[in-house]
């Protein structure tokens, strides 16, 4: 898990320089395409207008899908955890969540504003916690959410980091994706 918390801070650089040189919002079109971790262990979908709509990063963990926007101003970020390899880190979704927050996401997490939300999840999660996040810095801000869910066999972190004003013009979009997650 420690090389998901590299990828989270590397991506949150990306987009607090790509806020900085960012033009007008960036809008997320196109037909649904699928995209799924190196394990091929669980799927989202996303629009995308052609093949380089969404990059994925080749160097992510087999248990982690890490993609951008062409323009780096989004960045969605899913790691899946199964139960089977959690015994000794988690017993549920809470104590993964503790986990999670404290090893892998509290360099990145510390330094933004966390709000509990409400999201809706696909039917196979059978619990959840969502935090909406806000990282401003100066003239800058980075906002997206966190959510942790628990599945019959699987812990999931989502999290989808964007520039203010393209979060905000695709947030539909995004939290969709959320909605699209499938076990393979």
């Amino acid at each position: 898990m420690k090389k998901f918390r590299v990828f989270m801070l590397a991506a949150l650089s990306i987009l607090l320089l790509s806020s900085i040189v960012a033009c007008g919002t960036t809008k997320v079109s196109g037909e649904e395409k699928t995209y799924s971790n190196a394990a091929k262990t669980f799927s989202v979908q996303l629009p995308a207008e052609d093949k380089g709509s969404w990059k994925v990063n080749k160097d992510a963990t087999d248990d982690v899908l890490d993609l951008s926007d062409e323009k780096d101003t989004i960045n969605i970020q899913v790691q899946c955890l199964p139960k089977n390899e959690a015994q000794y880190i988690a017993t549920d979704l809470d104590s993964y969540e503790q986990y999670a927050m404290i090893n892998t996401l509290e360099d990145l997490l510390s330094s933004m504003k966390l709000k509990d939300t409400k999201i809706d999840t696909p039917d196979f999660i059978t619990k959840t916690d969502a935090q909406s996040i806000t990282l401003e810095d100066g003239d800058n801000t980075v906002k997206g959410i966190v959510v942790f869910m628990e599945s019959d066999s699987s812990y999931y972190t989502y999290l989808i980091m964007a520039v203010d004003k393209t979060y905000d013009a695709n947030e539909d979009v995004l939290l969709s994706s959320i909605m699209s997650l499938k076990e393979l």
